[in-house]
């Protein structure tokens, strides 16, 4: 379990981990072989945030900056 908020040692420590790692590269993997196009559409982003994770987390950045949004709902 993370504080809340999480210190930068916390999330440094969680990116650093070896799961985080092998999550990322699976899904960069499923973005790049187009295994989630789909799921772009219904998550309302462009077709180029499907290329791989560096596209996909801009897209979602700006979709919440559109949004108007500055953080996430956790509930």
């Amino acid at each position: 379990d993370l504080p809340s908020p999480p210190s930068a040692e916390s999330l440094q420590q969680i990116v650093n981990s070896p799961q985080f790692r092998a999550a990322v590269l699976s899904l960069d993997r499923a973005l790049r072989t187009g295994m989630l196009s789909g799921l772009m559409g219904q998550l309302g982003l462009p077709e180029e945030a499907g290329t791989g994770v560096e596209a996909f987390l801009r897209a979602v950045a700006e979709q919440a900056r559109r949004d108007g949004g500055d953080g996430m709902d956790t509930d």
